[in-house]
């Protein structure tokens, strides 16, 4: 089986393994290396956010921020049905694939593929339609069957 990452829907820049939610917590794989820092809270002497840092060709990017404030089950349902619903979500109507291993990340959004190496350059390139089934099962392992394929290739042509 293929080694994935833990949170396949985070994106390009996610960490390459799982990490404990502890300040100072850091993984790293080749040249990616993410961090989780402690920001201050609001009023002196009270914790802030733990925030998820990856570094870049250009120094720490934050990618987000795990805050202290209580979560309910509502604030989860209402997340999930705008990312998978609403039309100005980035994942609606569109198609994203991407896969990590050891060597590189590589993502497929639409019709461009990237490629991210570890020495953090990266490659991009425009697929053509008719290249989607393969491209799809022999870099990502995702097999469609041909109507699924017809489908995909009318989709983008």
């Amino acid at each position: 089986m293929p080694r994935t990452r833990p949170d396949v829907g985070f994106g390009a820049c996610g960490p390459p393994a799982p990490m404990r939610l502890k300040d100072g917590e850091s993984v790293r794989r080749d040249a990616w290396v993410h961090t989780l820092a402690r920001e201050p809270g609001p009023t002196p002497g009270t914790p802030g956010p733990l925030v998820l840092r990856c570094l870049r060709q250009d120094g720490w990017y934050d990618l987000y921020a795990i805050g202290t404030e209580p979560r309910f089950p509502v604030d989860l349902t209402v997340t999930s049905h705008f990312t998978s619903t609403h039309p100005l979500s980035p994942f609606h109507g569109r198609m994203l694939v991407q896969r990590s291993t050891p060597g590189r990340r590589i993502v497929l959004h639409n019709l461009e593929l990237t490629t991210l190496h570890t020495d953090l350059t990266s490659e991009k390139r425009r697929v053509r339609p008719g290249e989607l089934p393969l491209l799809l099962a022999s870099e990502f392992g995702v097999h469609l069957d041909a109507a699924d394929a017809a489908a995909l290739v009318a989709r983008y042509a």
